[in-house]
């Protein structure tokens, strides 16, 4: 039986840290991983499987901001077929295991409903998390208008209750998908996504941060990561809660 669940902001988005981790040959879109996170938000503590989740169609046009003009089964077939495609590469003990998001997903035009169901890869990594895994509230990154920015603000929020975290800058450009060869310049790299990201999610977000870089010579190698409450932003509780 599927479950017509439509996740409120107050939801809960909650990933093994590995799985913040994972990579991927093919970045995902701002679209793809808004998706991806209203799903996660969708699984309660609980849950020992995974279900058939669906969803009316409505509630991906507004929470993708799509135009009325757009006609969304088309955009949202495209979108949902791309996603079951992407390929993630989440590290293990042993090396990576390299698997997909979703292993099926239907459109029920007539209903106006679309339902998807996880891939059982993943279930480690998304069911009964007990230690390593980190949370926060799904309206934390919706309004977020950079996939950039909602990578960082997961990395950051992986590392909130340290305060601090370092990155070889290299590393700092795969984990967050910054593969293009512009960003490997740390001006474009700063300008274009580092710099935006900040502004947004200090705007948006439960947390702020600032950056400091570290030289040999000319080049910044290492950026260090000071994590900070935002006071634009009542946090709640439960939203910070990480498993480390």
């Amino acid at each position: 039986m599927s479950d017509i669940v439509v996740p409120k902001k107050n939801y809960l988005v909650a990933q093994s840290n590995d799985l913040i981790d994972a990579r991927y040959p093919t970045p995902l879109t701002l679209n793809e991983k808004k998706i991806i996170l209203m799903m996660i938000s969708l699984i309660q503590p609980n849950d020992e499987e995974f279900k058939t989740y669906t969803l009316p169609v409505k509630y991906y046009t507004r929470l993708l901001g799509l135009d009325e003009k757009t006609e969304p089964y088309g955009y949202l077939r495209k979108l949902m077929k791309n996603l079951m495609q992407r390929v993630l590469e989440i590290p293990t003990k042993e090396g990576w295991l390299l698997t997909h998001w979703v292993s099926n997903c239907e459109l029920l035009r007539k209903k106006g409903e679309i339902s998807f169901t996880f891939d059982p890869k993943l279930k480690p990594y998304l069911l009964q998390l007990k230690r390593e895994y980190t949370q926060y509230q799904l309206a934390n990154v919706l309004p977020l208008t950079s996939v950039y920015s909602i990578s960082i603000y997961e990395l950051l929020k992986k590392w909130e209750k340290v305060g601090q975290i370092a990155f070889d800058i290299d590393d700092f450009r795969i984990s967050i998908g910054a593969t293009k060869p512009t960003y490997k310049k740390y001006a474009q790299l700063n300008s274009k996504i580092l710099e935006p990201s900040k502004n947004e999610i200090s705007e948006k977000t439960d947390i702020s941060y600032s950056v400091e870089t570290i030289k040999r010579g000319n080049k910044v190698e290492r950026l260090v990561f000071t994590i900070h409450k935002s006071s634009k932003k009542k946090l709640s509780k439960k939203s910070s809660t990480n498993g480390e």
